[in-house]
């Protein structure tokens, strides 16, 4: 009985640890993550390891100064649903960035996280 249960379970384990790593995470960006750029760029771009659902998408930029940047709509791209593209204003000043976002995959299970670049003077 015990080696008729064991094939079972490891499937069941199998399948577990899938799911768990099937959650959207940020594969990269642009800016992208501990960069230095010269100008902060007026369209941030985020690209997840799988599509992510447009209503469950955020993206916040905060600036040296600690303020809040103004991020526009954030759409996720036609042509590749794992891409998210933001209009970022206000931006531009020397100093370190930190970018924060939220997003959920087809499983709606929300993942967030943040990173941070550097505009040099």
């Amino acid at each position: 009985m015990y080696h008729r249960l064991l094939p079972v379970a490891a499937v069941v384990t199998l399948l577990s640890a899938g799911a768990a790593q099937a959650h959207a995470q940020l594969v990269s960006a642009n800016p992208a993550p501990n960069s230095t750029v010269s100008s902060a760029p007026g369209v941030y771009v985020l690209t997840f390891n799988e599509r992510v659902l447009p209503r469950f998408v955020t993206l916040e930029v905060t600036g040296p100064n600690g303020n809040a940047l103004h991020v526009a709509d954030v759409t996720v791209d036609p042509e590749n649903p794992a891409r998210v593209r933001a209009p970022v204003h206000g931006g531009g000043q020397p100093g370190v960035y930190r970018v924060s976002w939220t997003a959920a995959g087809p499983d709606m299970h929300r993942m967030n996280g943040s990173y941070t670049f550097a505009v040099r003077p």
